[in-house]
This record gives structure tokens, sequence and C-alpha cells, in this order.
């Protein structure tokens, strides 16, 4: 398999195990690649719930659930160092930021862009 591009930056094959990741995950840590895969379904049901339209009584209800799918899979991320796991991480960030605007919390939303 081929890896994935996105934009000007390239994602490793997610089905490659790194060396070692298999005792990482055995302790309760989340692989690379797995960790990866998490940031790019997070991203897609962002997505998804950033699409959405909210009643009025809970206006940010789906832009929270991006928000913490979001931050889900940069938890994941956390503890990896590789290119590709920063550039995810960047990619989170962005997005997190991204979210944090639309719910008009500019603070969080400058913590995040500025991550990036």
């Amino acid at each position: 398999r081929r890896a994935a591009s996105y934009g000007r930056f390239i994602m490793p094959d997610i089905d490659e195990v790194p060396a070692g990741a298999e005792d990482s995950a055995a302790a309760g840590a989340v692989s690379e690649a797995e960790a990866l895969e998490a940031m790019g379904n997070a991203i897609a049901m962002a997505k998804d719930y950033c699409k959405r339209f909210d009643p009025e009584e809970e206006p940010y209800k789906s832009k929270y659930l991006a928000r913490e799918a979001l931050r889900s899979a940069r938890a994941k991320l956390a503890p990896h160092a590789s290119e590709a796991a920063m550039t995810a991480k960047a990619r989170l960030d962005w997005r997190l930021g991204a979210v944090s605007l639309d719910v008009e919390e500019s603070f969080e939303a400058e913590k995040g862009l500025d991550a990036c």
C-alpha cells in the first residue's frame, strides 16, 4: 500500500506498525498507526458534525461533539514525535482552533491556531 497524501503532507501507511509499538499498545498506549487512523476518523467526524444545524436551545452541540472527537484524537497522538505525528497534531490543532472560532471561544481558538 502507498502512503496517503494530504495536500503537501504525506502520511505513512497506517497499516505499518513502528518497532516496539506492540509493547506500548499492550501497556495501554495507542500505537502511532492507530493514533494516525484516529486522527483521520476524528477529522471526518468533525467535518460531519460541523455541517449540522443545531436547535436554538443548544446552538453549538454539534461543534462541541466535533471538538471532543478532535481532542480525543490529539490525546492519542500526544506521546508520538515522528514527523507524521507532528503533522497530524498540527492538523488537529488547526481544526480545534477553527471549531473554537465557530463556538465563539476566541482564546481557545488562538491557542489552537498558535500551536500549528
